[in-house]
């Protein structure tokens, strides 16, 4: 189930978040609230093409392909496991 894949790869974010010690508080704090914000976006149960919920699901994206951008030369665990979120989002149009 796609979903379930989706929440795993979440997890394992999570997971590679708290393992690095050499992010600075700025980036932890965005990456945490970034995969809260992706949470939060799911338990929403409003339908995928409301107005509002697309551009909060291409802002997500968005926020999520800047991070893994960011991070990928310093953190390559955690931007990895950031990308997979990011690219589950997009291919279940979420």
């Amino acid at each position: 189930m796609p979903k379930d894949k989706l929440l795993e790869d979440i997890e394992q974010a999570r997971a590679e978040l708290h393992a690095v010690a050499d992010l600075n508080p700025e980036d932890r704090d965005i990456v945490g609230n970034l995969v809260t914000d992706v949470v939060a976006h799911l338990s929403d149960h409003k339908p995928v093409g409301s107005g509002a919920k697309q551009q909060m699901r291409q802002s997500l994206v968005g926020r999520l392909e800047q991070q893994v951008a960011e991070l990928e030369a310093r953190h390559p665990r955690l931007s990895s496991a950031l990308n997979r979120v990011a690219t589950m989002l997009s291919s279940l149009g979420i």
